[in-house]
């Protein structure tokens, strides 16, 4: 699969470490697997790029899936919306047992706390048991994002 460009997240400073190199990696693969397995996040990646006037972070693209998830799950969901929350709740799952991705980052810290409390109970039968377990983890206040959880 070719990468969009929109997909790729901005260097806001110069790489002086492969860490941070590995950091920039891991998140444009982040985004590359959600846009393989959500192709409808991509105008929500376009625009963001686009109001940004720049690439972003996978972080960002997440935390801004977490609003739209609310917004669906906080509503009445018709069966519509019932398949798109299925998708995204499936394409996040995808992402959270991607090896080389920082789950706990980007679907713990960035997606699960940024829904909404109520659309976050609401979201219980949609999670994949690797989500399912974040959420756990982050309930409990087990996560700690400096630590990470990048699957090899």
């Amino acid at each position: 699969m070719q990468e969009d460009s929109a997909a790729r997240p901005a260097r806001s400073r110069s790489l002086d470490a492969s860490g941070a190199e590995d950091i920039w990696e891991a998140s444009r693969r982040a985004v590359s697997v959600l846009l393989e397995a959500l192709p409808e996040a991509a105008p929500l990646v376009a625009e963001l790029v686009e109001d940004c006037g720049e690439e972003i972070s996978a972080g960002c693209i997440f935390g801004e899936l977490a609003g739209i998830t609310s917004t669906l799950l906080d509503g009445a969901p018709d069966e519509e919306d019932e398949e798109r929350l299925e998708r995204i709740f499936a394409a996040v799952e995808t992402v959270a047992t991607t090896p080389g991705v920082d789950a706990v980052e980007l679907v713990a810290f960035s997606f699960l706390d940024g829904l909404s409390p109520g659309a976050l109970v609401r979201a219980q039968p949609y999670l994949g048991p690797r989500t399912e377990e974040l959420l756990e983890r982050l309930t409990a206040d087990e996560l700690d994002l400096e630590q990470g959880d990048e699957r090899a």
